[in-house]
């Protein structure tokens, strides 16, 4: 087993480390639910989460959370940007993005950069902002974070 380090180069905005003095609480998470952003967003739009028990899993069961899960891909669909994450497994940290403006590569297999690629585009500036409020952050939250283009890597 060796070490993989993947290079991230994405537009949007690094989250500030949870162990930060900036750190502003994930608005999405709940500790006692184990749900992620999408679910969070869907059920901003209206797509309840089914709740199903995990143990005695029935046919019934898989339909709904097949369903759900349908809905609420449609719903990540509907947005431009989304999480990664980046620093490693053992130390997650967050990211939003652009989804079109993300570019991974892989150790080993450098990719080459056209720069016109990297221009900074307001209409994407704006989308990352609307993201972050769709997330639950507040606009004096996200004024001092800096969007822009972020390097950033990835140890699994």
């Amino acid at each position: 087993m060796g070490t993989s380090t993947d290079a991230i180069l994405f537009f949007g905005v690094a989250l500030p480390d949870p162990e930060s003095a900036d750190f502003i609480p994930y608005p999405w998470e709940n500790e006692d639910d184990g749900r992620n952003e999408w679910d969070f967003l869907a059920a901003k739009h209206g797509v309840a989460h089914p709740d199903l028990p995990y143990d005695n899993w029935t046919p019934e069961h898989e339909a709904a959370y097949v369903e759900y899960s349908k809905r609420r891909d449609a719903i990540r669909a509907s947005y431009i940007c989304t999480i990664g994450y980046h620093c490693s497994n053992e130390y997650p940290m967050l990211y939003v993005a652009v989804n079109h403006r993300e570019i991974t590569a892989n150790r080993g297999y450098p990719k080459e950069i056209d720069p016109e690629q990297l221009a900074v585009l307001d209409r994407d500036k704006e989308k990352v902002r609307e993201f972050l409020l769709a997330l639950g952050y507040t606009a004096e939250q996200i004024e001092p974070w800096r969007i822009g283009w972020w390097l950033s890597s990835w140890w699994s």
